[in-house]
């Protein structure tokens, strides 16, 4: 195991918060995750209670969007193709956060991609390809609305490349502490993949009998 900043654990995992500061450009990455083969990647953290999705916007009849400065941001690398699980909870006795989080409804976005140039926008669309619209390198795949549940997970085949995951609360419109959660990713590598690592093993293993 090694230990990352703040209260934040992982296994072969990368995981780091914030390296260098949330950038003022682009998507404001909080975590950068890297993983590999069989792998798992988890921390705990605190997000506004309206950060995936602001109700009392969407009472007024306003389109459904998460705010871009109370949600936390995932840089995502994953090194070969691999069945990606992606696990939002509460977490209770977050410093920081209501000792409760008993307004944490978890909810995420993920694309493909990184973006890390333009302007930043103080809203972002949180259910489909339209956004955020400030960042054109990201392309949608899913996301998971989430209202009534104390925790989310959605497993996902990925082929190896970069991704983004927002993640947020959907909490009443009347809650507005921040929330606690704890987010557990974990990564295996896909049929193929592993078939195609264990058939070069063989090969390798040929040659040097011979």
């Amino acid at each position: 195991m090694m230990t990352i900043a703040g209260a934040a654990t992982a296994t072969a995992s990368s995981v780091i918060w914030r390296p260098g500061g949330r950038p003022s450009i682009g998507v404001p990455y909080d975590w950068v995750v890297t993983m590999a083969g069989t792998d798992i990647a988890r921390d705990v953290r605190h997000v506004g209670a309206w950060s995936w999705e602001d109700n009392a916007l969407f009472d007024e009849g306003e389109p459904t969007v998460g705010w871009t400065h109370t949600s936390d941001w995932v840089k995502l690398s994953l090194t070969g193709a691999t069945s990606f699980t992606l696990r939002l909870e509460r977490a209770a006795n977050v410093p920081g956060a209501a000792v409760d989080s008993l307004s944490m409804f978890p909810s995420f976005t993920l694309w493909s991609g990184w973006d890390e140039d333009g302007v930043q926008n103080h809203t972002y669309n949180n259910t489909n390809n339209a956004g955020p619209v400030w960042a054109e390198d990201l392309t949608y795949i899913d996301h998971y609305d989430n209202s009534t549940a104390t925790f989310v997970e959605r497993t996902y085949s990925l082929p190896d490349g970069d991704y983004t995951i927002v993640l947020g609360s959907n909490a009443p419109a009347t809650d507005t502490e921040r929330q606690g959660y704890r987010f557990t990713f974990t990564t295996v590598p896909e049929p193929s993949t592993a078939l195609m690592g264990a058939l070069a093993a063989i090969a390798l293993l040929g040659r040097r009998r011979r």
